[in-house]
C-alpha cells in the first residue's frame, strides 16, 4: 500500500500502452483472418471443395478423443503420488523442524555478536527522534495490534525499538546520505559524531518497522468513513514509498543477505529489465529473516526500485533465499543450517503464493492490500464493473470483442490507470460516433461507465486524503 498514494489519474503511459494493445489485437485479428482465408483458398484448389468439407468433421471429433483420457489419468497419478510421498513428506518435515530448533540457537548467538559489535549504534538510535512516530502512544498501540494479528515473531517492545532505529536511518537516507564501505552515517541529536549503521538484516528490519509505524500514523490521520474499514498496516499486500535517488533501495540492496528472486510485482513500472536468461522471468530483490521478525508475514522482505524515484516493499511469510548468503557475524555452522532451511523456504513460499490467491478469506486478522485489481477489495468494486462496461461498449459497437479482451488483459497487468485510460478511450469513441450508435445500447454503456467511475472515486477517497496527496500513482488496493 503506498505510503501513501494519490487518486490514480489517467496516466499517459498507461493509456498509450493500452491503445497499442488494442491496435495489436485488431492487427492480429486481421492477420489471422488473412491466413485462414489464404489457407482455405489453397486447400480448395488442391483438394477440392468436397474434400475440404469432408475433412472438417475429423478436426472437430479429434480434439475431444484424447482430452478426457488425460483428465482421467491426471487424478490417478496424483492420488498415487500422494500415497507414495506421504511418508517422505512427514520425515522431511520432522528433519526441518529439528534444523529449525538448532538454527534458532545459532540466530540468537549471531544476534548477540552483532549487538556487542554495534552496541553504541543500537543504544544511540533506540532513542526516538524528538516528535518521532514512536513517541506517539497510539502508534505504539497499533504496532502491538498489528503483531497480534500477524505471523511476525517480533515482540511489541522490540518493534517499537526497531521502528525508532528505522526512523533515524530513514531520515538520514531522505537527507541524501548514502551507505559507504563502513556503513551509513546517521546523525543523532545531542551527539557530535555520527554513528555507523552497517547494511544487513538488522537495518532492513529497522527500516521495515519504521514503514509499519508510518502506516500506523496514516491510520490515525484518516477520518472514519461510514461503512468503510480502512487499514494501512497490511499483512498481505504491498507498500509504495517515495525514494529519490534510490537511496532506500541502494541501502537495502547492500544487505549481504539480499539475493535476486523471480517475482512479477509492478513489472510495468520497474526501473530495470533484469530477467532470468532464457525463461524471461523478472528478477527482483529479497531477503529472509529466519527468526521471522519482519512485519506482516514476518519471514521475508521483497523490494525493488520503480520508475520516478519510488520503491515498493512487501513483507512475506517466506521468500526464496539463496542458501549461501551470510553476514559477517554468522558462523559456518550457522550458514550451513540456513542452507538447509533455505530449501524449505522455497516450498513455503510456493504455498504462501497459492494462499494469496484467496487472500483474507475467512481470516479476520488479514489486512489485504493487493495491487492487482482482479484480486482482493478491488475485484468487486473495480474489476468486475470494468468487465461489465467493456461488454456494454462491445454490445454498443464502441469497441470490438478483440479490443475488449486486450483491454481486460491490460487492466489486469496495469490496474486502475489502465481502467481510467480505457474509460477515456471508450467515451471519446462514443462521442465521436454520435447518432451512429443504437441509443439504448449507448445509454447502457454510459450507465455502466458512471457506476465504474463512482466506484473508483469512492475507493480512492477511502484511502485517505493524506495518502492521496503524496503523488504516488496507485495501481490497485496497495
Amino acid at each position: 500500500m503506498p505510503l501513501n498514494p494519490p487518486p490514480a489519474l489517467p496516466d499517459d503511459s498507461a493509456r498509450a500502452s493500452l491503445q497499442k494493445a488494442m491496435q495489436d489485437a485488431e492487427s492480429t485479428s486481421a492477420k489471422v483472418k488473412g491466413k485462414l482465408n489464404s489457407a482455405a483458398i489453397t486447400g480448395a484448389k488442391v483438394a477440392g471443395a468436397g474434400a475440404a468439407v469432408a475433412a472438417a468433421p475429423v478436426a472437430v471429433v479429434t480434439a475431444p478423443v484424447w482430452a478426457p483420457a488425460a483428465l482421467i489419468a491426471t487424478p490417478v497419478v496424483y492420488e498415487g503420488s500422494k500415497l507414495a510421498g506421504g511418508a517422505a513428506i512427514g520425515a522431511a518435515k520432522w528433519a526441518v523442524e529439528k534444523v529449525e530448533h538448532a538454527n534458532a540457537k545459532q540466530e540468537e548467538k549471531a544476534n548477540q555478536r552483532f549487538a556487542v559489535q554495534n552496541a553504541d549504534m543500537i543504544s544511540a538510535l533506540s532513542q526516538p527522534l524528538p516528535g518521532g512516530l514512536t513517541t506517539n502512544p497510539a502508534v505504539r498501540n497499533l504496532l502491538a495490534d498489528h503483531i497480534k494479528g500477524s505471523a511476525t515473531q517480533m515482540s511489541p517492545e522490540e518493534a517499537v525499538q526497531m521502528a525508532a532505529i528505522g526512523e533515524h536511518i530513514y531520515k538520514a537516507l531522505s537527507e541524501g546520505k548514502e551507505a559507504g564501505p563502513n556503513g551509513l552515517e546517521v546523525n543523532v541529536p545531542g551527539r557530535d559524531a555520527p554513528v555507523l549503521v552497517p547494511p544487513g538484516n538488522f537495518a532492513a528490519k529497522a527500516v521495515s518497522w519504521h514503514i509499519m509505524a508510518a502506516a500506523a500514523q496514516s491510520n490515525l490521520q484518516r477520518p472514519e468513513q461510514p461503512g468503510v474499514k480502512r487499514d494501512d498496516m497490511t499483512n498481505s499486500g504491498t507498500f509504495i514509498l517515495k525514494d529519490p535517488g534510490n537511496r532506500v533501495y541502494n541501502f537495502l540492496n547492500a544487505n549481504p543477505m539480499v539475493a535476486e528472486r523471480m517475482s512479477s510485482h509492478y513489472e510495468e513500472r520497474l526501473d530495470h529489465d533484469r530477467k532470468v536468461p532464457i525463461a524471461g522471468k523478472t528478477l527482483q530483490k529479497g531477503c529472509d529473516d529466519y527468526q521471522n521478525k519482519f512485519p506482516g508475514g514476518g519471514g521475508a522482505l521483497l523490494f525493488d526500485k520503480l520508475k520516478g524515484g519510488e520503491i515498493f516493499v512487501k513483507f512475506e511469510h517466506a521468500g526464496t533465499p539463496k542458501p549461501t548468503v551470510k553476514e559477517g557475524h554468522d558462523t559456518k555452522t550457522h550458514t550451513a543450517m540456513r542452507g538447509v532451511l533455505a530449501a524449505n523456504r522455497w516450498v513455503e513460499h510456493t504455498f504462501s503464493f497459492l494462499e494469496s490467491l484467496n487472500a483474507g478469506a475467512g481470516d479476520p486478522n488479514k489486512v489485504v492490500r493487493q495491487e492487482d485489481i482482479h484480486k482482493g477489495e478491488m475485484k468487486a468494486a473495480v474489476y468486475e464493473p470494468y468487465l461489465a462496461t467493456l461488454k456494454a461498449a462491445t454490445d454498443a459497437g464502441i469497441i470490438t470483442k478483440r479490443e475488449a479482451e486486450a483491454m481486460k488483459s491490460h487492466a489486469r497487468a496495469n490496474g486502475i490507470p489502465s481502467v481510467q485510460g480505457g474509460l477515456e478511450i471508450m467515451k471519446e469513441r462514443q462521442q465521436a460516433a454520435g447518432d451512429g450508435l443504437d441509443p439504448a445500447k449507448s445509454q447502457s454503456f454510459s450507465l455502466a461507465a458512471q457506476v465504474l467511475e463512482r466506484n473508483i472515486d469512492y475507493k480512492l477517497q477511502s484511502m485517505g486524503q493524506a495518502n492521496n496527496d503524496l503523488g504516488i500513482q496507485r495501481r490497485g488496493g496497495e
